[in-house]
């Protein structure tokens, strides 16, 4: 409509975005209403103090995470890559590259995942509350295989493809190489939020609530000491180690609670094994495919690769 496209458009996107979620949630409370048992005074009040007991430290948790990332954001990481010896608009060049580029490919796989994190809360609580521990160790242990298959296959998918894809979508071989950078990060994060969901619904919430500031803390700390020494790579290493370190204490946690046992044989080695197959097949039997003419073909092979993958993990795993 020969309107300008300006950032004050995706404010107000997000804005009306927002308003529409809201309007359907109290559409369906009105379709749905709660049932007479559910009504219950009494039983509300009761439930209140535990329930909060619960939900402050999660509150807390986002509350701070958030603080802690805008203060990352806008006072931080740029004043320390000007600080690394960038203009002021470099500075915000690369970090807004990194960003709004190259996470969002990192994270949109991360979509199941939150899925599975949504599902796993109640069923947790829901074991322990019936003190099902073998439930609780079956549940920690699938969660933790389906987290590193689904991370080992976006590793593979995203270095084999991640350069094109920051080429061809943003036009930008910057972005290109943070993606193959960050793609490490997908098992790791994977992990952070199954398992810390799990945490939370065996009601550890003040666990998580730490152990979430303690991985920002390292990653604050990178950011300080490490992006004006290395530039922005040191703000992907400090990424890494905080993720790394944050599953590593979810995992640990989950473990004294639920005792589950993981295989690394079948975790890491045969879903390696799988993507290390599937790879092949993409190099020998698609490479008739070119991958810069468009993203269809990134998006094909990417599809062949994920196929194959699940293919041979169902065939290895047997």
């Amino acid at each position: 409509n020969g309107k300008p496209v300006t950032v004050g458009l995706a404010v107000e996107g997000h804005v009306i975005g927002e308003m529409a979620s809201a309007a359907f949630t109290f559409l369906a409370l009105l379709l749905v209403p709660p049932q007479k048992g559910e009504r219950e005074g009494g039983k509300e009040r009761k439930n209140l103090v535990p329930i909060l007991t619960l939900a402050l430290p999660l509150m807390g948790n986002r509350l701070v995470l958030n603080l802690l990332g805008s203060a990352e954001a806008i006072l931080m990481t740029p004043s320390r890559l000007i600080d690394h010896g960038l203009t002021n608009k470099e500075a915000l060049s690369v970090y807004g590259v990194l960003t709004s580029m190259a996470l969002p490919f990192i994270l949109f796989p991360s979509a199941i995942t939150n899925s599975m994190a949504v599902l796993l809360l109640p069923s947790a609580a829901r074991a322990q509350a019936m003190k099902e521990q073998g439930r609780i160790s079956t549940m920690a242990a699938l969660s933790f295989k389906c987290s590193c298959y689904m991370g080992i296959l976006c590793i593979g998918i995203f270095t084999r493809f991640g350069k094109n894809l920051g080429t061809m979508i943003f036009r930008s071989e910057l972005s290109g190489s943070f993606i193959t950078v960050l793609c490490w990060l997908c098992p790791f994060m994977y992990l952070a939020t199954t398992m810390g969901s799990i945490q939370n619904g065996l009601g550890k919430t003040g666990t998580t609530f730490l152990q979430n500031i303690v991985a920002m803390g390292i990653r604050l700390a990178f950011v300080l000491f490490a992006v004006p020494v290395f530039g922005i790579r040191g703000y992907l290493w400090g990424f890494l180690v905080s993720e790394l370190f944050l599953a590593f204490l979810c995992c640990i946690s989950v473990g004294r609670q639920a005792d589950f046992q993981c295989n690394m044989i079948e975790c890491l080695l045969k879903p390696g094994f799988a993507l290390f197959i599937s790879m092949g097949i993409d190099r020998a039997f698609c490479a008739a495919i070119p991958v810069t003419g468009s993203v269809v073909a990134i998006v094909l092979r990417m599809g062949i690769i994920t196929a194959c993958y699940g293919m041979f993990l169902g065939m290895i795993l047997r």
